[in-house]
């Protein structure tokens, strides 16, 4: 940072430095484990890499199609899947959806200025993130459905939704005299089976949470939908807390912004319990990234394992959640970013409190999450395979393949044309791109065992819902993005968002 670029008042006066940053992207501003890697100045995105995501997209879709003809994923109501996407052919056109054009296009119009710590304060930022995060899903929903039916995605089908097990939690009662949530929790694993086909195969906080709004609003779907919708849009805030571990203060602003203008965050933050899920996601994130910075502390791991343990009580995705942190600390230290004791320590830290937060709730509650986990993955694969007529490993290939397309499909172009971009100038022997840092290595080790682990049916553009930020985080890892392309990138995320949404029914 030049002394010119350097406002005298940011020397003497530390809360508005800490609001408006003077430099985004000088080297001191940056975490220390990122030092380094990020460009001295606005990063360009090229025209062929945008050409070259779409030409990907459709490449992807088409290998489906023609190559693998996928029939894993269920009809609906007499519509085949567009597989390797949940989504189904049905196109609705709607003067409503000018409601998110105008709201996308001064979102894509501010997105610059909001992103530069010198000309938007922090808290400014953190509000208006907050708002965006809320008001562009709505407007996206309202493009396809009129506002009263927000929320009627938590009943597509009959006796299959997290809402059917939330109506029956307060007629719940058993021997002890136990009633509600208290008889609901004590006996959910022998309960799975008679549960929600959602409630079959994941532990009980979404059911937990709806009952909850039920109990403060009513059975109102719409009001539960809303809720969900606030919550995800926090979970931004945690995402652009997390980000800012990694990146510099202007790149962080941009992941956070990019994470919103995504498709399927879009798509399903107010028609998903994957959005509840995002939320606590985005929380575990930020505590463990926090606790993995070399100036953390032991107190910082443990908050970071109980963050994962209450994730934990809403999806048993919350495995490779832990995986990614995990990966991420044998990284710093193979890479001498981070001393090996003091990974050590933090991560036996962060394992004690989540295998501790779990304890207490089974002494508590009687609920038993490790109980709860091998009843829904016996049961999944026993479904898989029902639905299937073999066993799901017999598709191991073509399901891989299908979990990979279907989240860079949904993800999306713009992010897509990101990291296509990157790779390319790291590829290049005369770029002067720096070494790929620690974060990418660790989230694309990650999506590799994902994609290929056997753990995860397809669905992905929705179930990794919680991944984006992972995403955010590799495609920002270079720094900052010049204005123009930072609008292309965000334009083209909300454009296909859009398309989407009028040519495609997605059922969550």
């Amino acid at each position: 940072m030049s002394p010119a670029e350097r406002r005298p008042s940011d020397a003497i006066d530390p809360a508005r430095a800490e609001l408006a940053p003077a430099s985004p992207n000088a080297a001191d501003e940056a975490p220390l484990h990122t030092q380094g890697v990020h460009g001295s100045g606005p990063r360009r995105v090229p025209a062929w890499a945008f050409g070259a995501a779409l030409l990907a997209l459709g490449g992807l879709w088409a290998l489906d199609r023609w190559v693998f003809q996928l029939s894993i994923l269920t009809p609906f109501r007499g519509l085949r899947a567009a597989s390797p996407i949940y989504a189904y052919w049905d196109p609705v056109v709607r003067t409503e959806a000018l409601v998110f054009v105008l709201a996308g296009l001064a979102f894509v119009a501010l997105a610059p200025r909001l992103a530069d710590p010198t000309r938007t304060p922090r808290r400014a930022f953190v509000a208006a993130l907050f708002v965006l995060a809320a008001v562009l899903p709505f407007a996206l929903f309202l493009a396809r459905k009129d506002p009263a039916s927000l929320g009627s995605t938590f009943q597509v089908y009959k006796n299959e939704e997290f809402w059917d097990d939330a109506l029956k939690v307060p007629m719940m009662r058993d021997a002890e005299g136990r009633t509600g949530a208290s008889a609901f929790l004590a006996h959910y694993v022998e309960a799975m089976p008679r549960l929600s086909l959602h409630g079959q195969h994941f532990p009980p906080g979404h059911a937990l949470f709806l009952h909850g709004m039920i109990g403060v609003f009513g059975p109102r779907l719409p009001a539960a939908g809303a809720v969900v919708l606030g919550l995800a849009a926090l979970g931004v805030l945690f995402a652009f807390l997390a980000l800012r571990t990694l990146l510099a203060e202007h790149a962080a602003r941009q992941g956070a912004l990019l994470l919103v203008a995504l498709p399927p965050f879009l798509d399903f933050t107010c028609t998903s319990m994957d959005a509840a899920f995002f939320a606590w996601a985005a929380l575990a994130t930020w505590t463990a990234l926090r606790a993995l910075r070399k100036d953390a502390r032991v107190l910082d791991a443990l908050l970071a394992g109980l963050a994962l343990a209450f994730a934990a009580l809403s999806s048993f995705a919350v495995l490779p959640l832990g995986l990614v942190f995990a990966v991420y600390a044998v990284v710093l230290g193979a890479r001498r970013e981070r001393a090996w004791s003091a990974l050590a320590r933090q991560l036996l830290a962060i394992g004690v409190a989540f295998a501790l937060g779990l304890v207490l709730v089974r002494l508590a509650t009687g609920f038993a999450w490790w109980d709860c986990l091998f009843h829904a993955r016996s049961h999944g694969l026993e479904l898989m395979t029902k639905v299937l007529k073999r066993t799901p490993s017999s598709l191991w290939a073509p399901m891989s393949y299908g979990n990979g397309a279907a989240y860079v499909i949904g993800a999306g172009a713009g992010v897509l044309a990101l990291l296509l971009a990157r790779g390319s100038r790291e590829r290049a022997p005369s770029s002067g791109a720096p070494r790929r840092d620690s974060w990418t290595i660790a989230a694309l080790a990650t999506f590799a065992v994902m994609t290929v682990g056997g753990l995860f049916f397809m669905e992905t553009e929705r179930i990794w819902l919680f991944t984006l930020p992972w995403i955010a985080g590799v495609a920002l890892a270079p720094g900052a993005l010049e204005a123009a392309s930072l609008r292309k990138v965000l334009g083209l995320a909300l454009a296909q968002a859009l398309l989407f949404e009028a040519l495609l029914f997605t059922l969550w």
